[in-house]
């Protein structure tokens, strides 16, 4: 989480108790509890996250685990419910480069109750990365449900490196340099030319309907 977004957080929550009339000592000491307030809810976050661990259960138990272990407990919570929605996509076509192994396998997946309405996801395990159409990642730095829902059809053991942004996990606050083999960098400006290409949505849409035209697949898909 970047400072603003604190800042904005804890002047969202002194407003609720200012008053037009209120004498400036009062401020001051609202401003303080609000400060001690949110303190002691980080400092129980940080409890919660190095010395527990959640009870795995249901499907993808594996990459819950994996999930556990990087991201901090109120993200994995997140990301639990994210993963609870992927029951309602299904992977209709695969299509792969089998003589260019480095190149990234494409996955078209159709929603269960919305026949009509499709998805497009770019797996590519060079780059331990992973792409979708509607951009979830890009915009909140969370893997969608789509992903998940092909994790699930590729029996995925982790989420790949690429697709974990290090402000959402348990090294978000810690002064550490890590291996980009290891975690994915927050910023885009280490991306090679390939990777801005893939993640542009314009390509991925465009690419995705050239490779379906050798099959059957007519639908629309969700940007």
């Amino acid at each position: 989480m970047r400072s603003t977004q604190r800042v904005e957080g804890m002047h969202r929550t002194i407003k609720i108790g200012i008053d037009p009339m209120m004498k400036l000592y009062r401020l001051v000491q609202l401003h303080e509890q609000v400060i001690m307030e949110q303190r002691r809810a980080d400092g129980h976050s940080d409890h919660t996250t190095v010395h527990t661990f959640p009870v795995i259960d249901g499907v993808l138990s594996s990459i819950k685990a994996h999930a556990a272990k990087v991201y901090t407990r109120n993200c994995y919570y997140l990301l639990c419910k994210e993963m609870s929605f992927e029951s309602f996509y299904v992977v209709k076509c695969e299509k792969q480069n089998k003589s260019a192994p480095d190149e990234p396998i494409w996955y078209w997946l159709q929603a269960v109750e919305r026949e009509n309405i499709w998805y497009i996801v770019i797996r590519h395990d060079a780059h331990e990365m992973m792409y979708c159409c509607c951009m979830k990642l890009e915009s909140v730095g969370f893997p969608c449900r789509h992903m998940f829902a092909v994790m699930k059809y590729a029996n995925m053991k982790e989420i790949p490196s690429g697709c974990i942004l290090r402000r959402w996990t348990i090294w978000a606050k810690k002064q550490i340099v890590l291996n980009e083999d290891n975690i994915a960098h927050e910023e885009d400006s280490g991306l090679s030319v390939e990777k801005r290409k893939i993640r542009d949505p314009q390509i991925v849409i465009t690419k995705g309907a050239q490779k379906a035209k050798g099959s059957k697949l007519t639908a629309n898909v969700v940007v």
